[in-house]
């Protein structure tokens, strides 16, 4: 299962600013992501953009560490800009996102270290760090670049 932008935040964007309760919109939305990779029995691999803001309340970061273990199988992700302190790769290990990881709630797909799931080998390729040509392929897995980058 591949999902990208998530942004998950405390308040709704200002078009959804009616709802009387964002969590439960989030959780709406999170349960057909997790209602799919069951029926699939697949991982999930989110894209980049966990949250809307690199430094998230607690009360926001642990919704979302029980979010995600609420998975039947592992989640898997990259960063992208949102979930960066001033947009720098270098500063991951100072964001929410990373207390994610810290907390086991997903697997950080680091560059240049592929992560081997089932039939698949993911290739991370964060906000920040171009996608490069693949240089030696698996004959008996899929490789699957995941990659954060705006295209316009």
């Amino acid at each position: 299962m591949a999902c990208s932008d998530l942004h998950w935040s405390e308040k709704p964007p200002a078009a959804r600013s009616v709802e009387k309760n964002w969590f439960n919109v989030m959780k709406r939305q999170w349960n057909q992501v997790l209602a799919q990779s069951n029926k699939h029995q697949a991982p999930i691999v989110v894209a980049g953009d966990v949250f809307h803001k690199a430094i998230s309340s607690p009360v926001l970061v642990n919704w979302t560490i029980r979010q995600l273990k609420r998975a039947s199988y592992k989640v898997y992700a990259i960063c992208g800009q949102h979930d960066l302190k001033y947009h720098s790769l270098e500063d991951i290990r100072h964001t929410s996102y990373w207390t994610l990881v810290e907390s086991g709630a997903l697997v950080n797909l680091e560059p240049g270290r592929p992560e081997a799931v089932g039939t698949f080998r993911l290739h991370g390729f964060p906000f920040g760090v171009d996608p490069v040509p693949l240089e030696n392929r698996h004959s008996l897995v899929v490789e699957v670049a995941v990659v954060h980058r705006y295209v316009w």
